[in-house]
């Protein structure tokens, strides 16, 4: 009986980069949604694609820093 061998492509592999957008005001959140969109297109041109997005608290309980993760294939 023949064997058949499968052939199984390449793992893709992935380098990782986080950018830290601060958005505290002095009466809460200040987001400035153009600035967020530019810094992400930007990093859009450049191959990077946004995979999760991780807000950082202060103590009063609103979000003071986003932290997006971006991920690319290498």
């Amino acid at each position: 009986m023949p064997t058949t061998r499968l052939h199984t492509a390449p793992t893709q592999r992935w380098e990782y980069q986080t950018v830290t957008l601060n958005i505290d005001g002095f009466f809460g959140p200040n987001i400035d949604e153009l600035q967020i969109s530019r810094t992400l297109n930007t990093a859009g041109m450049d191959g990077w694609e946004l995979t999760s997005v991780l807000p950082v608290t202060k103590g009063q309980g609103y979000t003071a820093i986003i932290i997006a993760i971006l991920k690319r294939p290498i």
